[in-house]
């Protein structure tokens, strides 16, 4: 007895807990599209009002003349809408709209909107599932009226009467296209199609489209239809004030203008001559020849022409010319981009900037700012190129990075790159690998030639000298000093140039050009100036040590007048020329030698 009346309790408590989760469920339903079940043979029609309103918790409202006393009715229906329910039910006379709780029935008016228009709604099922379809377009070409399916797979469209045998389309991206014939609503007010699933997976317009257009400024409905519709309606002139305003009405971004012209803003889905736009010009697909606009423009697809805009231009590719003030914005391709501040492209020719150039692979890029690209043969910018490849030449005020490659690299500070195929000129200069020059205060290459050496000759018995660069050609900094003069210690440091010639596999030939700048505490620098050619042989001892020695030729040029001891003088151990300028410039020749121990 006892267990009997718990299981009873727990299905009281479960058909409460039914009862309120289906409450929550329709209190979030529209009364409208809320499902009802009804089976009703010769009933009235407040009879099956009331079970309408018992199944989905809605109330009804109407006058007593609207619905004649006793009239009865059949009708048979399994998991329809409301509105389902309703639109059999009624004469199509009696209108009816949400307030609130409340389902209000009304009798309709003749009024001259209402015979002059014809109204088709119905739902859109999935022929194989039965769920009902959202964001389905269903449209008239020839009038150019439109509508989407909402959330519960509903529509309404309304059409200019006696269109009845004008065909309708109804169209879903992946779906097969149905169409059918509007009727006569006097005989089914509701009606109820299935779509196919596209077996052919035909090819639906690119989503990319809609990363690119302000979603704010283009209604969906608009959006929705440009994705689904896949048949285009050629028009020869437009007019907008926005895109929900325009002579192309709701099928705007199916349609294809010559000429387009928007106060403020317009969306269409191509322009064949030319576009104007006081703010904003928006084109789904191609545009040809000309868009202007007051701000920007954006073209989902191609542009052949000229696109100008007082701000910005976007599109997927050009095939002409993007200018604009601020920005350019080519996905894939552009020819020529002309902005005060940005440039974007995957490819193309030519990008000028006042600030940023952005690109894949371009062959010219001016910036007075910053170029950066995959692959470039020319990048010009007022300081920082940057590149992954760079096949012709990189010149900037400051730096100049190519990640993989660089053919030339010209700065004013800083050349980088992964491999130097010709040329690199700048104060600083690092490579990892190099078959070109290094021509700079400051050479490296990291897979290349560079040596540490101390050395000793017959003026400085003390020098270390930095070698870099590659075997062939590398640059020397050298330091110098002679603390073992019964004058003040004698200090040089110098700039070099060399290259060694492969005599063995452990011998080497060198030749080196230098300039060293001699200085004491008496005599400053900048006063006697050193010019050596030395020729010598690096033997190497070990794999990373080698001993070097040779022969130089030594020119010291120095002013007379600037002297105030006898450094400049007493430097020479013996001369083999001596000459005196006009201009009080005294030249001195003499041979010596210089002995080496290098790491490398």
């Amino acid at each position: 007895m006892r267990q009997k009346k718990i299981l009873r309790a727990c299905f009281i408590v479960l058909c409460h807990l039914q009862y309120i989760v289906l409450q929550a469920q329709n209190e979030n339903v529209p009364l409208l599209e809320r499902n009802v079940s009804i089976s009703a043979q010769n009933q009235t029609i407040e009879s099956v009002l009331d079970q309408i309103s018992a199944q989905s918790d809605v109330m009804f409202s109407f006058s007593p003349d609207i619905i004649p006393s006793g009239t009865k009715v059949s009708l048979t229906i399994e998991g329809k809408s409301v509105r389902f329910a309703l639109n059999s039910l009624l004469d199509s006379s009696i209108t009816y709209k949400v307030k609130g709780d409340y389902i209000i029935l009304k009798r309709e008016r003749s009024n001259k909107i209402n015979q002059h228009n014809q109204i088709i709604e119905g739902y859109v099922y999935d022929s194989q599932s039965g769920k009902k379809m959202t964001d389905a377009s269903i449209y008239n070409k020839d009038l150019t009226a439109a509508a989407v399916t909402d959330k519960y797979g509903y529509f309404r469209m309304r059409l200019p009467s006696g269109s009845t045998t004008s065909p309708i389309r109804l169209s879903k991206a992946g779906y097969t296209d149905t169409i059918f014939k509007a009727i006569n609503h006097s005989s089914l007010r509701t009606l109820e199609i299935s779509l196919q699933l596209d077996g052919k997976n035909k090819k639906t317009r690119s989503f990319l489209f809609q990363k690119m257009v302000p979603l704010w400024l283009v209604p969906k409905q608009t959006l929705t239809n440009s994705v689904n519709i896949n048949k285009s309606i050629f028009k020869a002139v437009q007019f907008s004030l926005l895109p929900t305003i325009s002579t192309n009405h709701f099928l705007r971004g199916n349609t294809i203008n010559y000429v387009s012209i928007n106060l403020l803003a317009g969306y269409l889905e191509g322009v064949r001559i030319v576009e104007f736009g006081g703010l904003i010009n928006i084109v789904m697909e191609d545009l040809q020849y000309a868009e202007i606009g007051g701000i920007g423009n954006v073209v989902g697809n191609n542009v052949t022409g000229v696109q100008a805009a007082g701000v910005f231009n976007t599109s997927l590719n050009v095939h002409g010319i993007q200018t604009a003030g601020i920005l350019n914005n080519s996905i894939a391709k552009a020819d020529f981009q002309i902005s005060g501040i940005y440039n974007h492209a995957q490819t193309g020719i030519s990008q000028t900037a006042g600030i940023v150039n952005l690109s894949k692979d371009m062959k010219v890029q001016v910036a007075c700012v910053v170029n950066s690209a995959s692959n470039a043969q020319v990048q010009i910018s007022g300081i920082v190129n940057s590149v992954t490849a760079s096949k012709g030449v990189q010149l900037a005020g400051v730096i100049n990075y190519a990640r993989d490659s660089a053919c030339i690299q010209v700065s004013g500070l800083l050349n980088r790159t992964g491999y130097n195929r010709s040329l690199q000129l700048s104060v600083v200069n690092i490579a990892d690998s190099s078959n070109g020059i290094q021509v700079g205060l400051f050479n490296f290459v990291k897979h290349g030639y560079h040596k540490i050496a101390i050395s000793t000759d017959e003026i400085f018995p003390i020098n270390i000298y930095f070698s870099s660069g590659i075997r062939r050609f590398h640059t020397l900094l050298l330091f110098g000093a002679n603390p073992f003069k019964n004058t003040a210690t004698s200090y040089n440091f110098g700039y070099g140039l060399g290259t060694s010639f492969i005599i063995t596999d452990k011998l080497l030939l060198d030749i080196d050009l230098a300039n060293r700048e001699v200085f004491s505490k008496d005599d400053p620098p900048f006063n006697n100036h050193l010019f050596q050619i030395y020729s010598g042989f690096d033997k190497s001892i070990s794999s990373n040590m080698s001993i070097a020695a040779g022969l130089t030729y030594n020119y010291l040029l120095y002013n007379d007048a600037g002297a105030t001891n006898t450094l400049s003088a007493s430097l020479p151990p013996y001369e083999i020329t001596s000459h005196s300028f006009s201009n009080g410039d005294v030249g001195k020749s003499w041979f010596g030698a210089r002995v080496s121990i290098r790491f490398q």
